[in-house]
């Protein structure tokens, strides 16, 4: 089942992204699939590409943030993430990052410098 959605997620690259020598391409071949792991290990068997839901994005942020990585690249994979949104006409799935950062309960000293700092 992952490795369907994963083959999906390449079709999706090639039909959006056709440049196979950009960086974008290579990065979108790396992030994409990986996004696809997470759900298959958090138990959502997503069968097709067009089926992102917003519980989908809830868990791949989730899965970031518990993960502890560096805030560069959150944001790399949020940007992933929307690129799949944008593509399967489900952008306004993936709101802006700042959006949703306190909601996932970043630590505070990785709050952005726009967003309020919590008590």
């Amino acid at each position: 089942m992952g490795s369907d959605l994963k083959r999906q997620l390449r079709l999706l690259i090639g039909q959006f992204d056709g440049d196979r020598d950009s960086y974008s391409y290579k990065v979108h071949h790396y992030v994409l699939p990986r996004l696809a792991d997470i759900l298959y290990e958090r138990g959502f068997k997503l069968g097709r590409a067009e089926n992102l839901a917003q519980r989908h994005v809830d868990v791949i942020l989730r899965a970031v943030f518990e993960q502890g990585l560096p805030q560069e690249t959150v944001r790399l994979v949020w940007s992933e993430l929307g690129h799949w949104a944008r593509w399967v006409r489900k952008g306004h799935l993936v709101l802006p990052l700042e959006a949703c950062w306190q909601k996932y309960h970043a630590p505070i000293n990785e709050v952005p410098c726009d967003l309020p700092r919590r008590a």
